[in-house]
């Protein structure tokens, strides 16, 4: 008895997991593109009093920053956070002029991209 019964369950354990489909499915690339944080760090920007952390107004894709009146604004050091899968170019600590605005490009992992122009403000 004991043995029929061992017997029942490694064949019905058989059938069952031979009647198990594996599903092979993908998830489609990511639409994101966006940044969430950016800013100038001290650390790698010697010249500011501090850490400048950055006012986004997402729905104008705009970024803007104040720094002191002596800081280097010609090779600054951004540090930012963007969506995850989604590539940034310049790309984050890339040093950058800012005595014009830049503009960023964010390109999601589906190809589409937007652009948010980063200013820097220097404070009299």
């Amino acid at each position: 008895m004991k043995r029929t019964l061992i017997m029942f369950f490694l064949l019905f354990g058989v059938i069952f997991s031979s009647c198990r489909k594996e599903m092979d499915f993908e998830f489609p690339p990511s639409n994101l593109k966006m940044i969430s944080k950016f800013e100038l760090r001290k650390s790698d920007n010697p010249s500011l009093s501090g850490t400048k952390k950055a006012t986004i107004v997402e729905n104008k894709k705009a970024i803007t920053l104040k720094v002191n009146s002596d800081a280097d604004v010609t090779a600054l050091k951004p540090n930012f956070i963007n969506a995850p899968g989604s590539t940034v170019v310049p790309g984050n600590l890339e040093p950058q002029d800012f005595t014009i605005p830049v503009d960023y490009t964010v390109t999601a992992e589906n190809g589409t991209s937007i652009y948010y122009t980063v200013t820097v403000v220097v404070e009299n």
